[in-house]
């Protein structure tokens, strides 16, 4: 039976090597923290850096957009085909009590789009953010049927309808999550930039490390690839294929702090993996198990205004799994969550001390 390292070819190889240098800078700087003062230690962060507003409550109005799309690529012909659910913008509110931040967004019929144009899709997309003081955690969970095609110039040339092309039967389920760990947590805030129950003071900045895994199914009742780039060529008859990505990662974020009150933060995290491409077999070929290298990015940004009573801002977090195999066929398969929202602060009512003092144990 081969090994791992047996079925991941040369090309993959020069991909790991090229990559490890970045993976391993932050492990490089595991131990390099600075020692804390006594104040430091019993607030859990360094006060000329953070400020908390745990004793206070916030309210605030929620847009939110959460696109998501996978990619085609075929290397016979250079094409790439890039699907998409027929998704629509969600509104609602949000509110904090101590360190936890609740949203709540809903579908709106009139900012739906047009389903003849761009066809129905029905199913579900989860996305869950956990902000703590040393780690960060990502969760997501959706399950899609009934795409378009957003490019279908790629590959009919002159392409002008108005509809795009619709594929109602595809179905995917995209499952997956990554952990960061913060290694100058006492300096640098997540929850300042994204959940607004902390604020950055001053700028700081951090190296980050950590994991990440994703499975990914894709079926249908015909193959996703096009008939016209097909062709003969039946191995690019994809019709059931599942995916199995597991990696780690590490990247830099940094927040900038001006006009006392913005904040402008991002963190790039890039990873490196080994991913199994199950796919089903059909009534044109057989099926077949593939393992190979893939690539990892996610990316974090957000901006905005967090006064003592007033917070406002944007802010993006995307995430690719399947990058840049030039060489080879692959899948791509991207995530996106985008947010703009506007929102005040309160001073907590006293019938929320007990539960907001059970949460701030939790965490302790």
């Amino acid at each position: 039976m081969p090994t791992l390292i047996q079925l991941i070819n040369i090309h993959d190889m020069r991909r790991l090597i090229a990559w490890l240098p970045l993976l391993l800078v932050p492990c490089i700087g595991w131990g390099q923290s600075t020692a804390e003062d006594s104040s430091t230690t019993a607030l859990n962060y360094n006060p000329d850096y953070i400020t908390d507003h745990f004793d206070q409550v916030s309210l605030r109005w929620v847009t939110t957009l959460q696109p998501a799309y996978m990619l085609l690529h075929d290397d016979s012909t250079g094409a790439s085909i890039k699907y998409k659910p027929n998704q629509s913008i969600k509104m609602g509110f949000a509110f904090s009590i101590d360190r936890v931040l609740f949203n709540f967004a809903f579908n709106l019929p009139f900012l739906s789009k047009d389903e003849e144009r761009y066809g129905k899709t029905s199913g579900i997309g989860i996305q869950s953010n956990l902000f703590l003081r040393k780690y960060v955690f990502d969760l997501v969970y959706q399950n899609y049927k009934g795409f378009y095609i957003s490019n279908p110039q790629t590959y009919i040339p002159g392409y002008s309808a108005r509809n795009y092309p619709q594929r109602p039967d595809i179905n995917s389920v995209n499952v997956g999550g990554a952990v960061i760990y913060i290694f100058n947590n006492q300096k640098f805030s997540y929850k300042a930039a994204f959940t607004q129950t902390e604020r950055q003071i001053k700028n700081a900045g951090s190296w980050v490390t950590g994991g990440y895994f994703n499975y990914f199914s894709l079926s249908a009742d015909s193959t996703v690839v096009p008939s016209r780039l097909v062709g003969q060529d039946y191995s690019h008859d994809l019709r059931h294929s599942d995916f199995y990505t597991m990696g780690i990662s590490g990247g830099y974020g940094y927040s900038l702090v001006f006009l006392k009150h913005m904040f402008l933060t991002s963190t790039l995290t890039l990873g490196l993996g080994a991913e199994v491409e199950k796919a089903h077999a059909t009534d044109l070929r057989k099926g077949y198990n593939k393992t190979t290298l893939d690539d990892f990015l996610a990316l974090k940004v957000a901006l905005g205004y967090n006064g003592k009573k007033y917070i406002a801002g944007i802010s993006a977090f995307t995430t690719y799994t399947g990058i840049l195999k030039e060489e080879d066929s692959y899948v791509q398969r991207n995530i996106n969550n985008f947010k703009i929202y506007i929102g005040m602060r309160f001073a907590e009512p006293k019938f929320l001390t007990k539960p907001v003092n059970k949460i701030d144990d939790l965490f302790r």
